[in-house]
């Protein structure tokens, strides 16, 4: 070691200069301590001289004996890894400060920040935004440990006395300091925290960087805190929370401590600088609880209990997105309808969280009452749009509060399938918003996806809705999902939809099974959006069990009305229900022939539990019930079938409209 060059000999320096080693200059922390280092020094009238010490410790000695050989007034060495006895020899022979390490030698002076104090704030500014599960990506090696020793210790300590957890993911030190691989392991192990604390700025805009190819928003899905409070961490579009060092303080300390000793001052100077945390948009209060919440309340408002009757066994999923805020938009339901029809619905909110579950409950409840009109699929989706607009149109003109604001923008672009399966007919007819086309499973096996027209998402007010009736025969399976099923991070939805294709070839009988096994192949660790899935088995209806009759515009059809109920009844052994069938039938028989139009066709149809009893004509005349006074003749016919039914309703059809009644078969005839 060269340290023969004395004091005297260094001021008859033609330029009064400091040398200044520093161990990395790709960090722009370091950066900064050599700007309020410069700064200082153009202040005193002193030059500055850097190089890279490149984290190697024998590299960091040779540069202050080259600075020794030029006659340095005095050196500073920002971050050094070589030896406090190599410090403490270098500097017998010209003023040396330290800055970014703690030293004890009575020759050489330092500056460091309290890095116990800055991974302390980290932690307690994440707390005070409601944060319990926070983790910290640390550094394994490197030239860095020994200052990232302290901010680990504050992060501990921090979460300990809290009574929280504390979680740590060690990286591999690089030039980049690339905090990605960390984040990748953390979202793979499925659990994923609230917020991050990253050992650097460098490392911290890695992660933030995975976490967005990840599908995680920062700060909506996952916090983050850097730390050195670097230039790019104050970059609009990075606005980074971190923790200050007070780098350009540092670095003005050291240069004082050096020409203090130039003036003579022979007594160590060790400052410690208190870290301060700067907050910005990487971080914002925990939605965990909001999470909760939306998750009870999308809990709550989809169907416990699918109720299909006999014309459809089925099952579901539901499966949330692994992020903070991940109760979605998503959501099915089963309707039953007139004449044994059912309705299978699937759709999809923009957004996640608390409003998007609202939305999803909003539409839920706008398709079950549309339902409730019997409307063909496509003009139930035309009615559902319009609703939709009318909620935009609303909000447009500030009509509403901002949480229904932020409702209706959920439900603007949300989409929709809908699909009304008749076990009668053994048909399926479909209509669609900007949603996927169900898969159809067919009884040998095979896996198709029929070509619907889209239709434009829900709100959009352009294009008409159409409808396609498809071939369901009994043993068919229908297959309706979302596309947070199909689409994933690593895969385009042609991939997912190859793979759904895949579960669902030959699916066995169980549907429960078939879900699991769906949900298995298509969603695998950390979802970034939640998927719905709705898959059911036609069953359809036997014909011994629907009994049809064309009748003329005539009234002495009746009768033949009321001996075709009294023969099928008898076979179907509802005995017990045949006087007020008899009186149904020619009740909403006589209405046709009397106010409709041919022709008119009576439908019974039985099922286990309820007996259906249908009249149609081909006049479009809706029906009204009146209060007949006590003189009139006449005027009580719907007013009876109303007494004595469960439900009756009116739908309309592209050639007429139908009059249908339920009964409610007795417990000893169902079968």
């Amino acid at each position: 070691m060269r340290t023969t060059v004395g004091r005297d000999e260094q001021r008859e320096a033609t330029f009064r200069v400091i040398g200044v080693v520093v161990q990395d200059l790709h960090n722009p922390i370091f950066g900064e301590i050599v700007d309020g280092i410069r700064d200082a020094a153009d202040d005193a009238g002193y030059r500055v001289l850097i190089t890279a010490g490149r984290g190697r410790p024998q590299v960091e000695i040779e540069s202050i004996e080259t600075f020794l050989e030029l006659r340095t007034h005095g050196i500073v060495v920002v971050a050094p890894l070589m030896g406090e006895a190599q410090l403490d020899a270098l500097s017998r022979a010209v003023p040396l400060a330290v800055v970014g390490r703690e030293v004890t030698s009575p020759t050489v002076d330092s500056v460091h920040t309290d890095e116990y104090l800055g991974g302390r704030l980290a932690v307690e500014h994440l707390q005070s935004l409601g944060h319990e599960d926070i983790a910290y990506i640390d550094i394994a090696d490197g030239a860095e440990e020994p200052y990232n020793a302290g901010r680990r210790a504050g992060y501990r300590e921090a979460m300990r006395d809290a009574g929280l957890t504390a979680y740590t993911r060690r990286v591999r030190a690089g030039p980049a300091h690339d905090g990605g691989a960390a984040v990748r392991r953390i979202l793979a192990a499925g659990s994923v925290p609230t917020a991050l604390f990253v050992y650097n700025d460098l490392a911290a805009l890695a992660v933030q960087d995975q976490c967005v190819q990840s599908g995680f928003e920062v700060p909506e899905d996952i916090s983050l805190v850097g730390y050195d409070n670097t230039f790019l961490a104050g970059l609009e579009h990075v606005s980074l929370t971190s923790v200050d060092q007070q780098a350009r303080h540092t670095g003005h300390l050291a240069v004082e401590f050096v020409l203090e000793r130039l003036q003579g001052r022979t007594d160590p100077r060790h400052e410690v600088v208190a870290p301060a945390l700067v907050a910005r948009d990487s971080t914002a209060r925990c939605s965990t609880r909001e999470r909760r919440a939306a998750l009870t309340l999308q809990h709550s408002l989809l169907p416990h209990r699918l109720a299909a009757g006999s014309a459809l066994d089925v099952a579901s999923r539901y499966v949330p997105a692994n992020a903070p805020s991940s109760a979605g938009g998503d959501w099915f339901d089963v309707i039953p309808l007139s004449g044994a029809r059912v309705a299978l619905v699937v759709g999809d909110v923009v957004g996640h969280g608390t409003n998007a579950a609202a939305a999803m409950g909003l539409l839920r409840t706008a398709v079950r009452t549309l339902a409730a009109l019997d409307l063909p699929p496509d003009d139930l989706l035309a009615h559902l749009d319009d609703l939709v607009m009318s909620l935009g149109e609303e909000s447009g003109r500030g009509a509403v509060d901002n949480e229904q604001r932020d409702v209706a923008t959920s439900v603007l672009g949300a989409t929709c399938l809908y699909a009304v399966y008749d076990p009668v007919a053994e048909l399926c007819t479909v209509a669609r918003a900007g949603h996927p086309p169900p898969a159809i499973v067919a009884t040998d096996g095979a896996v198709t996806f029929p070509d619907l027209p889209a239709g434009p998402p829900l709100g959009l007010g352009f294009l008409p809705f159409g409808a396609v009736e498809l071939e369901a025969p009994r043993g068919t399976l229908l297959a309706l999902f979302t596309n947070g099923l199909v689409e994933a991070r690593d895969r385009d939805i042609d991939a997912g939809m190859s793979l759904l294709t895949d579960a669902l070839t030959d699916p066995g009988p169980v549907l429960d099974d078939v879900c699991d096994k769906v949900v298995a192949a298509l969603v695998k660790g950390s979802p970034p959006d939640d998927a719905a899935l709705l898959v059911a088995r036609t069953h359809g209806l036997e014909g011994a069990r629907v009994a049809t009759l064309d009748l003329s515009a005539d009234p002495a059809v009746v009768a033949s009305a009321r001996d075709l109920t009294n023969r099928k009844l008898t076979e179907w052994g509802l005995e017990e229900l045949q006087f007020s069938t008899e009186l149904l039938v020619s009740e909403l028989v006589t209405n046709a022939v009397r106010y409709g139009d041919a022709p008119i066709r009576l439908r019974l149809i039985h099922q286990p539990d309820v007996l259906i009893c249908e009249v149609a004509d081909a006049s479009s005349t809706s029906p009204r019930m009146r209060h007949a006074r006590t003189t009139d003749e006449g005027g009580r016919g719907l007013f009876i079938v109303a007494q004595l039914t469960q439900r009756w309703g009116t739908r309309y059809t592209t050639s007429g409209k139908i009059i249908w009644a339920e009964q409610r078969v007795p417990e000893a005839q169902r079968g």
